[in-house]
């Protein structure tokens, strides 16, 4: 059984669209947020920079998986891997 895509929204890869940004904006402690979708597999992935693992874990609740089950019509638990540190490369010119 395959996964329904998900309704196109404004925020296409690269995209400058406040509308991806502005929902994560006010969240505590969220340095970060990245994120890729393969339309093909129909399939998400999402990387968040915290400034501590007890924000992350405070955003990653039970009401925050419940939600996004919900909107993308799935009963499948998110997966999720911890790390302590990222190495991040600005952007190339």
């Amino acid at each position: 059984m395959s996964t329904p895509p998900i309704e196109a929204t404004p925020c296409t890869p690269f995209s400058s669209s406040t509308s991806c940004r502005d929902p994560f904006r006010a969240t505590p402690k969220l340095i970060r947020k990245d994120f890729s979708y393969d339309e093909r597999e129909h399939t998400g992935n999402s990387v968040y920079l915290w400034e501590s693992e007890a924000g992350a874990r405070a955003f990653f609740n039970d009401e925050f998986v419940t939600g996004l089950k919900a909107k993308f019509g799935t009963s499948a638990e998110p997966r999720s891997n911890w790390s302590n540190f990222l190495v991040y490369a600005p952007p190339f010119s």
